[in-house]
């Protein structure tokens, strides 16, 4: 096997040029100063979707499924960059995929903190609370609203959605988080006093 050393590769279009040689089937591509602004993850798929007949890049193979991932990432990637900076392989990739949409990006993080109506006796708050904490903890932050000591409340969760009301869900464990319970903003919290 032949090995080829490349030092003067400051442009993508120098990396393209490297499509001038089909028998070129592996390659390595380290310490270029223009890929560092890059992820690893990005700089790989930009670089396997500008290099169509390379097999294995910094020594991984390219396997058919990273090759469609990779090039529908790169049509992605320059989509909303004006034609005349597109890379050459775009237009390739275009036709061959046709037009793509954005992927959603998609947050599925739990919420942290919710805006809750909390119901006691006659008397409704709107408190901000912090959905890491636990029902125990819950509990001594609404002693303050309600004025009971905490051992002496039950906690129930109640959903408001779209104007339907759900069943209240009593919120017995103590250890157990908030967020576990789903709370989103706009719910309720109902306080009762235990043995009524």
């Amino acid at each position: 096997m032949q090995k080829i050393f490349c030092v003067a590769l400051a442009e993508w279009s120098d990396i393209e040029s490297l499509t001038a040689l089909p028998a070129l089937t592996e390659l390595r591509l380290l310490g270029i100063p223009l890929m560092k602004s890059h992820s690893a993850t990005e700089r790989r798929k930009l670089s396997i979707a500008r290099l169509p007949f390379v097999r294995s890049l910094n020594g991984s193979w390219i396997f058919p499924e990273e090759r469609e991932d990779a090039e529908r990432f790169f049509l992605r990637y320059y989509m909303d960059t004006e034609p005349a900076l597109q890379p050459p392989r775009y237009s390739e990739l275009l036709a061959h995929y046709g037009q793509l949409q954005q992927l959603a990006d998609i947050d599925l993080r739990p919420q942290e903190h919710a805006q809750v109506s909390v119901r006691c006796d006659d008397k409704v708050s709107s408190c901000f609370i912090r959905l890491d904490q636990t029902v125990t903890e819950l509990r001594r932050e609404l002693r303050t609203v309600c004025t009971l000591p905490p051992g002496a409340l039950r906690l129930f969760h109640v959903v408001h959605k779209e104007t339907a009301v759900w069943c209240p869900e009593e919120m017995r464990m103590g250890t157990r988080q908030l967020h576990s319970f789903g709370i989103r903003d706009g719910d309720e919290i109902l306080v009762e006093r235990k043995g009524k």
